[in-house]
């Protein structure tokens, strides 16, 4: 156990003192007075951001073959969202200090390579949901009612810093999403809030998708979120039917298992019969020769 914490303890270790690098190279204005809190923000931003990777890249080949390591990587982006957000739209960074974001690279290519092990996961988790149900990979069982039920949160947390991500680069991509008097928390929230209305089909029409891109994400996770409430109807009857059949298999092994033993125990009471008998005999034979 030991050994694991130190383990532990030690990779973080490493990537802070990467992000602390990073951070050196962010080109600062020398007019700029508060250099040093402008990179302490950014160490932050870039160990927050670089955290999930490292652990997606170490933990990767032992649990790909669970459902929920790839659920927790896409949970942990609800962390990094509104850090996130605060930095793109309203943090000291950016708004006291005027850093643009295109002079962040590393940051910029971190955000980038976050959006792609995003959608990596979530594609194992519809894999397992949906993909090796259908192609008949693994039955459906009962305790897949959970596992949809949090691939559906996730599909909202997904498209939900898609649409941050959206936003940020274009601010007239989704109409309504942007207030007068906006801020990063405010655009996280109000993200999460048209992602799960999207995905439910609910849709009020205050936050409306004008450019093409945000079009097609919409229409994406509207189809999603069809096609995840339909499956997770019919996982709850397959796996009813499953039951029911397993349970019949069941008895009727166990039917085959008496008649089986029943056969065994008259082929045994038999064979005792025989050699009782032929002992017997012989006790009796050496008594007459006495």
């Amino acid at each position: 156990m030991k050994k694991i914490v130190k383990f532990q303890m030690t990779n973080l270790l490493i990537l802070f003192i990467i992000s602390i690098i990073l951070a050196m190279l962010l080109n600062i204005p020398e007019s700029i007075q508060n250099i040093l809190k402008v990179r302490s923000y950014y160490v932050i931003a870039i160990f927050m951001n670089l955290f999930p990777i490292a652990f997606f890249i170490l933990k990767f080949k032992r649990f790909k073959k669970y459902p929920i390591f790839f659920i927790v990587v896409v949970f942990y982006y609800l962390i990094i969202m509104p850090i996130w957000s605060s930095f793109t739209f309203n943090g000291i960074t950016f708004r006291e200090l005027s850093l643009g974001m295109g002079k962040l690279g590393a940051l910029n290519i971190i955000i980038g390579l976050n959006i792609l092990l995003l959608l990596i996961s979530q594609i194992f988790i519809l894999k397992y949901v949906f993909i090796d149900i259908i192609l008949g990979l693994r039955k459906a069982k009962n305790t897949d009612i959970g596992i949809v039920f949090l691939t559906y949160i996730t599909i909202g947390v997904t498209f939900g810093f898609l649409y941050v991500v959206l936003v940020r680069n274009d601010n007239h991509a989704i109409s309504g999403m942007l207030l007068k008097n906006y801020n990063g928390m405010e655009i996280y929230f109000r993200s999460i809030y048209f992602s799960f209305i999207t995905l439910t089909s609910v849709g009020y029409g205050e936050i409306i998708p004008k450019s093409l891109i945000a079009q097609g994400l919409v229409t994406l996770e509207s189809v999603l979120g069809v096609l995840l409430l339909s499956f997770s109807l019919g996982i709850v009857f397959s796996s009813n039917l499953n039951s029911s059949n397993e349970k019949k298999e069941d008895s009727i092994e166990e039917d085959k298992y008496k008649i089986l033993k029943k056969q065994l125990m008259k082929e045994f009471e038999e064979s005792l019969d025989k050699n009782l008998e032929k002992l017997i005999e012989k006790e009796k034979e050496q008594l007459w020769k006495k």
